[in-house]
């Protein structure tokens, strides 16, 4: 009889015998004994031999947000032909987000993939920002508006309604956006003029790129290799 250890590894068809035997009615302890492993590892092997309903639920949870290669290669051409405006997903915009590619997975397969997938799909067509835009992002210009923009309980007030579809608001809102371009402007000039430029201690030696590194960013030179010695 061997001693129980917790380090002892079996083969795949060993353990596929003891959980054949634990439920053909033999004692676990018996079984320990006789593969040399202890009563709690046979256990384990129960547990993922026999999933609970949480990891029966996870699992069916995670297919259904899988995308299948099909799926994604119709997602991408859908991307690269038309824009959440046409597809009159909201809210409405000549440019892609991860929100509305969501929306369009939900509408065409009944699926919500994971947000790094769904990036990974719209990477060509996200809109990247710039260091300045994310800490005082520039305002967007205003588009004629949609009554799918407005809440359900203000679509029913008819009065707001025919003034938000009006051209008298969207004029208020070009004023409004001309009004805040101006500012950020200013903000921008200010910042700019507010940078410090760099102060250098006397006697500090400014080396100067040459050659093929005058425009790099890198190294101002480009280190010799060593010579391997003869012996």
């Amino acid at each position: 009889m061997e001693t129980p250890n917790n380090k002892t590894k079996l083969t795949g068809q060993q353990r596929e015998e003891i959980i054949r035997r634990v439920l053909a009615g033999e004692r676990r302890k018996d079984l320990a004994n006789e593969f040399g492993v202890t009563r709690q590892a046979i256990e384990q092997y129960l547990i993922k031999a026999a999933p609970t309903e949480e990891q029966k639920r996870r699992q069916e949870a995670k297919l259904t947000k899988r995308l299948t290669r099909e799926q994604s290669d119709e997602l991408k051409k859908h991307f690269d032909a038309s824009t959440p405006e046409e597809l009159e997903l909201r809210p409405r915009r000549p440019f892609w987000t991860v929100d509305h590619g969501m929306q369009l997975a939900q509408r065409l397969f009944n699926k919500t993939p994971s947000v790094p997938a769904m990036k990974a799909l719209l990477a060509p067509h996200l809109k990247r920002r710039t260091d300045a835009e994310i800490g005082d992002p520039m305002p967007l210009p205003p588009r004629p508006h949609h009554i799918d923009e407005l809440e359900p309980e203000l679509a029913k007030n008819k009065e707001f309604v025919a003034y938000f579809l009006s051209e008298k608001c969207l004029e208020l809102e070009r004023k409004e956006y001309e009004w805040a371009l101006r500012e950020w402007k200013e903000r921008n000039e200010r910042r700019e003029a507010a940078k410090p430029e760099p102060v250098l201690k006397p006697g500090t030696f400014v080396p100067r790129r040459h050659g093929k590194h005058a425009k790099g960013r890198g190294a101002n030179f480009t280190p010799p290799r060593k010579k391997k010695r003869k012996r």
